[in-house]
């Protein structure tokens, strides 16, 4: 199964951050991206039904597909499962998206965000493996898996019930423990599913270190940037087929062609560094959540594990702005810190002992110290 990754790239371009104007893709600038990653030797370009409120698929379509032979890439996109009711929608949904990639088929195609929950409930009754694999027959994919943020025994059921040629999981050296991403990319490595990996650099977060961790940093690898090494310590791992980066910029672009041009795995020594950063990482004075979800017994529906994952963000990675626009954007009005009543009822059910109240009025206080230095 491993084969089939062969002539593919370690480095994919992730097409869910291009650049934009006036809220929309911003062609000219995008298309120059595109370029570059061919010309730098990418051939593995990610897409999806949803992203850039739907029209990265088209927008490959034309600045990719049109323009370059279709002999020089491979595609994948994904099933957005949202979007899918009943079973006459899955084939109707992918000639939709071959349409918008201006293609005939398409390389690697993800059930996109994939739980086990999802799958047994829903998706398997509706027989979407048998699906995909006609999909397979008729020409029109060439390889399916799918794209999670399960937890490894959802993962595990996952991979055991049907036959996945790849699968695509949230993995950097901060998740490796803080997410279990370990337990999850070996269940994957024990069946021999070939790995793409989503968010090398967890979002940008691991580009832009704190002081202390950055200090280390600085210590073992010299000036190469943090980014670099989040990407090189994924792509050293053996079962790592793929390592997605969302490039928006070319300055971003052409650091990631360097690292990966050509690929350098990090030695032993190099890996011992990395986890001393972790530790430093880990370290910050950030809220102990493991994000379990017990404490969703608020009456408020307060996002309580999305808010503290903002404010962890905030303090480990020196980024003020993780309060303020990602956090009123990813948390719903009336779910958010200020909407909370301090009544209490969450605190019993934390295995953490996390005084969340506490944490709240703290978050509430953050915010609010920023947008004023601002």
């Amino acid at each position: 199964m491993q084969k089939i990754f062969e002539e593919v790239s370690l480095l994919g371009f992730g097409c869910m951050r291009l650049p934009q104007k006036n809220g929309a893709i911003d062609y000219e600038a995008a298309e120059k991206l595109v370029d570059m990653a061919l010309e730098g030797g990418i051939t593995y370009f990610d897409t999806a039904y949803y992203y850039h409120d739907q029209t990265s698929e088209s927008f490959l379509g034309k600045a990719l597909t049109a323009r370059h032979p279709r002999d020089q890439y491979t595609i994948a996109t994904k099933l957005p499962l949202s979007v899918v009711q009943e079973a006459d929608d899955l084939e109707r949904v992918l000639d939709l998206q071959l349409k918008r990639l201006n293609t005939s088929y398409v390389d690697f195609y993800l059930c996109h965000g994939l739980s086990a929950d999802a799958y047994f409930n829903k998706f398997k009754p509706m027989g979407v493996e048998a699906f995909l694999k006609r999909m397979v027959k008729a020409g029109k994919i060439r390889y399916y898996g799918f794209s999670t943020h399960d937890k490894p025994e959802g993962l595990k059921q996952l991979i055991d019930d049907a036959e996945w040629d790849f699968v695509q999981i949230q993995l950097n050296y901060l998740d490796w423990t803080e997410l279990d991403a370990k337990t999850a990319y070996q269940h994957l490595v024990d069946k021999d599913i070939p790995v793409v990996v989503m968010e090398p650099v967890r979002g940008g977060g691991l580009a832009n270190l704190a002081d202390g961790p950055r200090q280390l940093l600085e210590r073992r690898f010299g000036g190469q940037s943090a980014a670099s090494i989040a990407l090189r310590w994924v792509g050293s791992l053996p079962g790592v087929k793929v390592v997605l980066s969302g490039m928006t910029e070319p300055y971003q672009m052409e650091e990631n062609l360097d690292t990966f041009s050509p690929f350098v795995p990090l030695t032993e020594a190099d890996k011992l560094a990395v986890a001393n950063i972790v530790t430093a990482l880990k370290s910050l004075p950030v809220i102990p959540c493991t994000a379990c979800n017990y404490c969703n017994v608020c009456p408020n529906d307060i996002s309580i594990p999305r808010i503290f994952a903002r404010y962890n963000n905030y303090v480990m990675f020196e980024r003020p702005e993780e309060l303020i626009a990602p956090y009123e954007r990813f948390i719903g009005e009336g779910h958010r810190a200020e909407d909370c009543e301090a009544c209490g009822i969450c605190v019993p059910f934390c295995p953490q002992s996390i005084d969340i109240p506490g944490w709240m009025q703290r978050v509430v206080e953050k915010r609010e110290e920023i947008r004023q230095e601002r």
